[in-house]
């Protein structure tokens, strides 16, 4: 066994002291009701104090098991121990509860928190649902309306699945046609010398982001064909049948849609916009829902035009993801923010703690 460098040391050093340092926060945030203090001192949380998460899948027991969706999924021993702690110590509404109070006026507790799903996965119905409905906790799925039933991909997970047979395949790695020059240049040496499929995937996934919806297309086909003659087993369905997306909704879990297909606004034209709400939402009550009017930006995106088209729309409020100003300027439609939660961030509990208070600063004795 060689010798550790400097570098690899103070790795492992800074790893073994941010592992205390979260065991420390979580010991005092469960401990006296330390979260809504801890919330309260937090001068960011004073005008806008709730909190909504969001979920995507829950993951298999074993991660082994996985198509490469680490970074969107959280293992289902986290799930519980996350949403126990939300049971225990804050006050967990719906989002349109929220959305009522934040309409009339009411003073909303710094300890409140919704609990949302994006992506109308099986494993939402199947590993999510019985936790909810064991601890009593409310929540809001967000489906693309034309997967439910459907035995499709979205396009990160045709890649994900792509790559991780083309990993164990020990095939030479291409410089893929759709990707820039130099970032698919980038991606066939990290093939040379990466055998982590979930990294490798992440990289393709990243790459894939920034191009064109045609050139997505052109690189899709280009990874398929990567994998041409190599055997495999498709699980039997991704997202769940429209039976349990009324059984979720019989279970009191509100349901939203994330469009047709969840295809970021800033790929829409104002027309695609519209066709995108109205057939999403006809499709929502010909299968008997009856929809929340809150509707989920796919993948958090948004601009002032589709945003001014949301609120002409009669979508006066929209949840997104990352950092958003729940009221913008122009009073037009309110993005609400929501917090990803998934193994990568929010793994072990302190950190979903600390990420869920939207505690961002070294503790210091004055938030105690």
């Amino acid at each position: 066994m060689g010798k550790k460098s400097g570098l690899e040391i103070s790795e492992v050093i800074f790893a073994s002291l941010q592992s205390k340092f979260y065991s420390l926060i979580a010991k005092s945030l469960v401990s006296n009701n330390k979260f809504y203090k801890l919330k309260t001192k937090n001068p960011s949380q004073l005008l806008f104090p709730w909190t909504i998460v969001k979920y995507e899948r829950i993951s298999s027991d074993s991660l082994d098991n996985e198509l490469i969706v680490t970074s969107t999924s959280i293992h289902p021993l986290e799930f519980r121990k996350q949403l126990e702690y939300l049971k225990i110590n804050c006050e967990v509404i719906s989002l349109n509860q929220l959305i009522k109070l934040i309409r009339t006026g009411q003073e909303i507790s710094p300890a409140t928190v919704v609990i949302t799903f994006d992506g109308g996965f099986r494993n939402n119905f199947e590993a999510a649902l019985p936790v909810l409905k064991e601890l009593a906790l409310p929540a809001t799925f967000f489906i693309p309306t034309e997967f439910i039933g459907t035995k499709q991909l979205i396009w990160q997970d045709q890649i994900a699945a792509a790559i991780s047979l083309f990993v164990d395949s020990g095939r030479e790695f291409p410089v893929l046609s759709s990707i820039e020059g130099e970032i698919a240049l980038q991606l066939k040496e990290s093939f040379a010398r990466i055998k982590n499929k979930v990294l490798l995937a992440r990289g393709v996934v990243a790459a894939v982001e920034f191009v064109t919806p045609a050139d997505r297309v052109t690189c899709l086909e280009e990874i398929s064909s990567l994998i041409e003659g190599i055997r495999f087993e498709e699980p039997d369905r991704y997202f769940m049948t429209w039976d349990e997306v009324r059984a979720c909704q019989a279970a009191g879990i509100e349901i939203g849609s994330l469009g047709r297909y969840g295809v970021s606004l800033l790929e829409l034209n104002k027309e695609e916009l519209a066709e995108e709400l109205h057939l999403s939402y006809e499709t929502l009550f010909n299968n008997g829902i009856e929809p929340s009017r809150v509707f989920a930006l796919p993948r958090g995106s948004i601009t002032a035009d589709s945003e001014q088209f949301l609120f002409e729309m009669g979508f006066p409020y929209v949840v997104g993801e990352g950092f958003f100003s729940p009221f913008p300027s122009n009073q037009k439609t309110q993005i609400l923010k929501r917090i990803l939660v998934n193994n990568s961030n929010s793994k072990p509990l302190a950190k979903f703690i600390c990420r869920v208070a939207q505690i961002k600063k070294p503790f210091s004795k004055e938030n105690y």
